[in-house]
């Protein structure tokens, strides 16, 4: 357990929670539900954030929430984790992936959400500046409206409301 801001953060490599069931289950029914196959990764997290919490970094500082004052009134709990091996997905070159569902709330607002890829393991072929970020609608992904590309970070980013499944990945040529 550690204190990020006034975010309480919980997770890591095979840890349990309080409630004394592996990581693993909290997050099962998200790989499950998604259609699209794919396995949680070795690094899951749950956040425990106050309504003051202003930013979320999770997933080993991977993904990076910015939350605007007065997007919950209660504390909330996000679920994170990464997830591997995704199958398919019809004309996308997926560079990462992640599961993300809210526990306590709906946001209010839209969330600034910025996911790092890691540009040695993009997909052969494909150019970072060709990454977007996607969620997934059952089993088609869905352009995330906005998402930009920051090369020098090694970053997309999109503003987000919705729970699910998200992948940063490029259209294949």
């Amino acid at each position: 357990m550690a204190q990020h801001g006034s975010a309480l953060l919980w997770g890591g490599r095979g840890r349990r929670f309080k409630s004394g069931r592996p990581d693993h289950t909290l997050l099962l029914a998200l790989v499950l539900a998604s259609g699209c196959g794919g396995s949680i990764g070795d690094f899951f997290q749950r956040v425990f954030v106050s309504p003051s919490t202003r930013v979320v970094r999770a997933l080993g500082d991977r993904l990076k929430f910015d939350i605007a004052d007065q997007t919950f009134d209660r504390a909330v709990t996000f679920l994170l984790a990464d997830v591997l091996g995704l199958q398919g997905l019809a004309g996308l070159l997926v560079a990462n992936a992640f599961d993300f569902q809210i526990d306590g709330q709906n946001p209010t607002k839209d969330l600034s959400l910025e996911a790092k890829y890691d540009p040695a393991k993009l997909p052969p072929g494909v150019q970072a500046t060709e990454l977007r970020l996607y969620r997934m609608d059952g089993e088609t992904s869905v352009p995330v409206p906005g998402s930009t590309v920051d090369v020098a970070a090694s970053t997309v980013s999109a503003m987000v409301r919705q729970e699910g499944r998200y992948i940063v990945a490029a259209q294949a040529p």
